[in-house]
């Protein structure tokens, strides 16, 4: 699927961490549920 500018909203971030430490967040649920959404709000479920 190509970009479109006009149709498609694209969000980046650069992390100054590892491959390791980032493939980590995005794939222990425990870590995301701590991390994922900003306070007063919580996950509870992944």
């Amino acid at each position: 699927m190509k970009f479109n500018p006009e149709l498609d909203l694209k969000l980046e971030r650069v992390i100054d961490l590892p491959v390791e430490i980032i493939w980590k967040a995005w794939t222990n649920p425990e870590i995301i549920k701590k991390w994922f959404c900003p306070r007063p709000w919580t996950v509870i479920e992944c």
